[in-house]
Parts: C-alpha cells; sequence; structure tokens
C-alpha cells in the first residue's frame, strides 16, 4: 500500500478530488480487465456468472424503484422530470454501472457533488449512475445543518426533520406530519441569511411537502425529494 500525503483545498469553491476526473474513464476499462482475470467460484458459482446475475438483479431493481420515483415526479408537475429521459436500454445487462451510494438521509453538499460526479462520468462512457440507498444503520436524527459563515469561521445550526422516538433503522422510520413540516420550513428559513440558500431550501421544501402526500415513509420521502430536486439540474442518479 502506497501512503500519499494531499493538501485539501481551503478556498470557497475548490473542490479535492483524487485520481482526477480526466483519469476515471480509463479506471472503468481497467476494472473491467481485472473482472475477466478472476476465476474463482461465489456460492458455487464462476465469478462471471455470479457477477452477471448480481448486476442483472441490481438493475432490474434500480429500474423498478427509479421508475416510481419518475411517475411521482410527473404527475405532481415538479420541476425537472422533462429532464429525465427513461430508456429500458439504460438497464440493458452489458451497461456500464457507475454506483455510488449513501443512507437516505438529507446529506451536505460533498454528496451532491458526488452525484454530479457520477452522473456526469456516467453520460462520458454512456453507462448508467446509481445510487444504493444505505439503510441498513440506525436513523439517528436526520438533521437540517444550517451553515453560519463569518470569514474563515464557521458553525452549524442543527434543526431535526423528525422527532427522536427511537433507534430504529430507517426502513422502520415514519415521516413527521405535514403540519409539523410546514413549522419545520418556517424555523429553518428564518435561520438562513444567505439569499441563494432559502431560495434552494425553499424549493426542496416545496418537493418535500409535495411528496409528503404519497408516501409516509422517511426513507423513500427523503430519497424522492432529492431525486426530484436534483432533477433539475440534469442529475438523474
Amino acid at each position: 500500500m502506497k501512503l500519499e500525503t494531499f493538501t485539501i483545498p481551503k478556498n470557497n469553491k475548490e473542490i479535492f478530488m483524487k485520481p482526477a476526473y480526466e483519469e476515471l474513464a480509463g479506471l472503468i476499462d481497467i476494472n473491467k480487465e481485472r473482472f475477466q482475470s478472476y476465476h474463482f467460484d461465489i456460492n458455487g458459482k464462476p465469478y462471471s456468472q455470479f457477477r452477471e446475475w448480481v448486476r442483472t438483479e441490481t438493475l432490474k431493481k434500480a429500474r423498478e424503484y427509479t421508475e416510481r420515483m419518475w411517475s411521482l415526479c410527473t404527475e405532481l408537475g415538479l420541476p425537472g422530470a422533462e429532464n429525465h429521459f427513461h430508456r429500458n436500454d439504460d438497464y440493458a445487462p452489458g451497461t456500464t454501472i457507475i454506483q455510488t451510494g449513501h443512507a437516505p438521509t438529507l446529506v451536505h453538499p460533498g454528496i451532491l457533488i458526488k452525484y454530479g460526479l457520477v452522473n456526469n462520468l456516467a453520460q462520458q462512457v454512456q453507462g448508467i449512475g446509481l445510487n444504493l440507498i444505505v439503510d441498513s444503520e440506525v436513523c439517528r436524527n436526520p438533521l437540517f445543518r444550517i451553515p453560519h459563515i463569518n470569514g474563515n469561521h464557521s458553525s452549524l445550526e442543527e434543526i431535526p426533520l423528525i422527532s427522536k422516538t427511537a433507534d430504529l433503522p430507517f426502513e422502520e422510520m415514519r415521516a413527521t406530519d405535514l403540519d409539523k413540516l410546514k413549522e419545520l420550513r418556517k424555523s429553518v428559513m428564518h435561520s438562513i441569511h444567505n439569499a441563494e440558500m432559502k431560495y434552494a431550501f425553499s424549493e426542496f421544501m416545496d418537493i418535500l411537502i409535495k411528496l409528503h402526500k404519497e408516501t409516509k415513509h422517511c426513507r423513500d420521502l427523503i430519497t424522492f425529494s432529492r431525486y426530484a430536486f436534483t432533477q433539475r439540474f440534469n442529475i438523474v442518479v
């Protein structure tokens, strides 16, 4: 293992990335060659067969879940739904998969940058970007973390999305009721002082409130809302 030292950027709008974006497409080809060199069994199946089975099942489930999200966005007339051009060919067994993943909770901007990166890379190699919802961990209060920036100093104000009830996994959590969501919106808007952040948060909450009528499941509500919000930027991961 090679140890490397990195200098993290300190200026606004700078992104640290290793390897460089220009190198990523080449790494995909290297991975494909590496997979072809594997000759071992998993659960009694040759690796190549097992891999294709997993890929097929993953793409099938991804298509079903994405179709549900896309249909809801279209039915509700959410802005950005027209940017999703759904084709069954996107989920063909041989397609290149660029996968990322995160718990189905509110995320910081770095995760949104990652979704954009995966989306752009998938388009570059004519593949598909997949977001694996990792929901087996305990839900510890999904929070809105409001940044307060003052020169080189910053702090975070935490406002919970749902009331703390028990240490339950995401798949067992229920979303809060609509009135509390509206109260939450008012509270967060009062705490945000940046005009662009206010606008973005207001748009996100519009989506969250509309989708709340369609699903009360915390995992799906947050995932669907994030998906609908990023669609307007042509990000469909």
